[in-house]
């Protein structure tokens, strides 16, 4: 079933990467991919996303740095962000940034279902 809805994917492990654009396009998503955070901002300047899921230890711009950018832009701010990480962050502020936060190793289903909150997509492809 086709979703329509499009997420904007920040990881810099390559594998990691094309194993969540696999899951996720099988559930319907279309999916833009980033290596960092400063190419998902360059990404978002070719379209805006229904949402975005980033990992948070990237070289270049970290997760934690892109979710600060985002809300701190007025034509970013109603894009959900989840968080996709194997050490969430600690402070509340941080963890405030993110919509979502789901910590690897997860399977795909609960990525799926991440997806869909985040796009307001509903839980169809359970």
């Amino acid at each position: 079933m086709e979703s329509g809805k499009t997420i904007l994917l920040v990881d810099d492990d390559a594998d990691a990467r094309e194993v969540n654009v696999l899951c996720l396009q099988s559930a319907g998503f279309r999916i833009v991919e980033a290596a960092h955070g400063d190419l998902a901002l360059a990404r978002l300047a070719e379209g805006i996303p229904d949402a975005i899921i980033t990992d948070l230890r990237m070289p270049m711009m970290n997760g934690l740095e892109l979710a600060r950018r985002l809300r701190s832009n007025a034509a970013y701010l109603d894009i959900p962000v989840g968080l996709l990480t194997g050490s969430p962050p600690h402070h509340l502020d941080d963890i405030g940034l993110f919509n979502e936060i789901l910590i690897k190793p997860c399977d795909f289903d609960d990525l799926i279902a991440m997806a869909d909150r985040l796009t307001g997509h509903g839980t169809l492809h359970r």
